[in-house]
């Protein structure tokens, strides 16, 4: 099951025209194009669509005046969910973290929109996006409206590569650690540039001259 997991505040959104892939709605709440695109690409697959607002949020006239009518006339299978203010601490992020993983299942495709998100939310979303993917083995996009004020357009953007980078890292530092190559490997096939494996390749000779030269002291 396809699943939409975004945000809403309470700053004032702008009603422009949305581009998606090639195709173009005139919304002032992003996921509300993204619910059109979706049943538009897909019409028969199973679409749930989760909020998560503060409180704040969910009084807002965002919410209750321009999402909710539209969600009704769409018939979209949605939720809200309330989360705190600010996500500044531990307690609070681990909450959130609760919050998606109570409406997600294995295998699930989720979309992870931030466009609306406020303050520290985006970067905390995108963490988690990493921790969902890991604990439930789901497929994970992150997308992003990025607004153009001056043509009053908004244009969808893929962020889904931030936690690609991550896995990077990661992968890099295991080699680096253990000598463990199958994560740097995988990720190696999955990518189509030439210059990407030879950049991997150099590298990791060049740990591997390291670690025998040390082992030779």
């Amino acid at each position: 099951m396809r699943k939409i997991l975004t945000f809403l505040g309470t700053g004032r959104y702008e009603e422009s025209t949305i581009h998606i892939d090639e195709l173009e709605f005139r919304e002032r709440v992003f996921p509300l194009a993204l619910i059109r695109y979706y049943k538009m690409q897909k019409p028969d697959e199973e679409l749930s669509v989760f909020f998560f607002l503060t409180s704040e949020a969910r009084d807002n006239k965002n919410w209750v005046e321009y999402t909710l009518p539209s969600l009704e006339a769409e018939q979209v299978r949605y939720e809200a969910l309330e989360i705190p203010k600010d996500i500044e601490t531990l307690e609070k992020t681990l909450g959130l973290i609760k919050e998606m993983i109570g409406v997600l299942s294995e295998g699930d495709e989720v979309v992870l929109d931030v466009t609306h998100c406020f303050r520290d939310i985006p970067l905390t979303a995108s963490v988690v996006a990493l921790y969902l993917k890991e604990v439930l083995d789901v497929k994970i996009t992150i997308l992003y409206g990025r607004f153009d004020s001056v043509k009053n357009e908004t244009h969808c953007t893929d962020l889904t590569f931030v936690t690609q980078l991550v896995e990077w890292i990661y992968a890099a530092r295991v080699f680096k650690e253990y000598g463990y190559s199958n994560e740097l490997g995988a990720l190696a096939d999955n990518e189509i540039g030439g210059f990407t494996r030879l950049l991997i390749l150099a590298r990791s000779q060049n740990i591997l001259l390291r670690c025998a030269f040390l082992c030779s002291i």
